[in-house]
This record gives C-alpha cells, structure tokens and sequence, in this order.
C-alpha cells in the first residue's frame, strides 16, 4: 500500500522446471545447454548465470521457433505451460528439481480502492482470496495433469534429486540472490524473505 497499491489476491502459476532436449545428469552439465530465458528477466539471468551458462533472452513467441532451429535446448517454466505452448514436442527431458514456484497477483490502485465503500472493499477482498485460493487448487491439479501427459508422450525424468545435486542446486540460488542484491531488492529485504522461509520449512505446514 505504501506504494500505490492494495493487493486483491495471489495465486500460483505452478513450479517452475527445466526442460531440455539434451540429457543432463549433473548440475555441471548445464554449462553445455544452450538455455532460454525471458526476455527481461533479471531473475533467471542471475541464475543460470550462476549455473555457469550465458543464457539466450528471447520472446516467449520466438521459444518455440528456436527449439526447432536448435536456437536454445533448453527452457524454464511450469507443466502446463509447456504442454499448451507446444514447447514439449521440441524436448525429451524434464528435471525432477523445480526451480521455483512462479506466482502472480491482481492489484488495484489505492486510489481506485479508496473509492470503494468499507462494505465493498471487505466483500472485494475476502472475494479475492476465496476465488484465487480456488485458482490455485485447479493450478496445482491441471499442472501435475500436465506433466504425466508429457511423460506419456515420451518426456523423460532426469532424476537430479540426490543429495549431492541438491546442495549443488542450493549454492547456485545462494549465488543468485546475492548477485541481485543492491539490484533489485536491498539486504534487509533479502533476510526477511529467507527468515520467513526458515519458519515456513520449521513451521511444518505443507500448504
């Protein structure tokens, strides 16, 4: 709100994986695929930079095209998405490790808000989280649907879930945040995220 805005909802895009068409078996073998990222993505640059790869930043509508010209090898994004964008044809190998958990939100303006009587800003926001709590059950649902149909039509599960890769995997989002810091959030906010998360894992509750 401090900054313009009153958030309406959150809801959840789906864990985020990587995709390839070359076969990897260690977190070491990124370095040798030629990897996608979003185009203005400041996130994802951090990271697979941190993979040890120069990543090639494309529109989300030129993936496709250079999947088939061997352009990139590999992507990052959730199931579904990469069932509906047709992404899956071009690949044969999904990791077993998700990245992240990509998340979006609907926020309307103080301004627009305020606006609004009590009654009506109360009925908006329990509305809000009622409908995108609703959103987030059918992500969750329709992206695990998902990544079974890829798996039936021939992608294959790269099993990189040993505890070596792990702590591997770990030290590159540990570098990656640190790289963006001073960049796009500042320490401070940075603790508190990691804080949080500490008594979220502690804390036992899996929702």
């Amino acid at each position: 709100q401090k900054k313009g805005f009153t958030l309406i909802g959150w809801a959840e895009v789906g864990k985020v994986y990587i995709f390839t068409s070359k076969k990897v078996e260690k977190v070491d073998d990124f370095k040798n695929i030629k990897m996608w990222i979003w185009e203005g993505d400041p996130v994802a640059e951090a990271t697979f930079k941190a993979f040890g790869l120069n990543p090639i930043p494309l529109s989300v509508t030129d993936v496709l095209t250079s999947l088939q010209t061997g352009l990139i090898e590999g992507v990052y994004t959730s199931p579904l998405a990469c069932l509906v964008l047709q992404w899956f044809t071009k690949l044969k190998y999904v990791v077993d490790v998700p990245l992240t958990i990509s998340n979006g939100a609907v926020l309307i303006s103080n301004r627009a808000f305020k606006k609004l009587n009590p009654e009506q800003q109360k009925i908006l926001k329990e509305l809000g989280y009622q409908y995108f709590r609703r959103l987030t059950l059918t992500s969750r649902q329709d992206n695990e649907k998902s990544l079974k149909n890829m798996q039936q039509n021939g992608i294959q599960l790269l099993k990189l879930s040993t505890p070596e890769n792990l702590k591997h995997f770990d030290q590159i989002g540990e570098q990656a945040r640190l790289s963006l810091t001073g960049k796009l959030y500042d320490e401070t906010l940075l603790q508190r995220i990691e804080s949080s998360l500490q008594e979220f894992r502690t804390s036992g509750n899996k929702d």
